[in-house]
């Protein structure tokens, strides 16, 4: 007999593996502080998260960058993952985040998605 609790759990487990199975249907909000999944609309209007309420860019899921087509916007993250390479900062291999590493013990996890991670070769289990 399985608890409801442990059911909840891993229904959210094989949720979370569905969504990191299909990187193209699925997408988790860019806002960090957020754990919405949205699947991207085919119409290439700017969407809008239910749950923050960000409106995010159709074609690189991305917070929405009026003004800046998103090549010209791609060169100031280029910039950015400059700066990450130099201060401890990797990007987490499943939602993409940015996390950071102060000390401690090489096994980190995710604080969007909660994605284990070994920070020496950045694998997930």
């Amino acid at each position: 007999v399985v608890t409801a609790a442990k059911f909840d759990s891993l229904a959210e487990a094989a949720f979370e593996a569905y969504i990191h199975e299909h990187p193209d249907e699925f997408h988790y909000c860019p806002s960090p502080d957020c754990m919405q999944v949205y699947r991207p609309a085919p119409s290439g209007n700017a969407l809008q998260c239910p749950s923050c309420l960000l409106c995010i860019c159709p074609q690189c899921h991305v917070e929405q960058h009026d003004g800046i087509d998103c090549p010209d916007r791609d060169g100031g993250v280029h910039l950015f993952n400059e700066w990450i390479k130099t201060h401890n900062v990797k990007n987490c291999p499943s939602c993409k985040v940015p996390i950071e590493r102060a000390e401690g013990c090489n096994h980190v996890t995710c604080n969007r998605c909660r994605t284990h991670i070994c920070w020496v070769c950045m694998q997930t289990f």
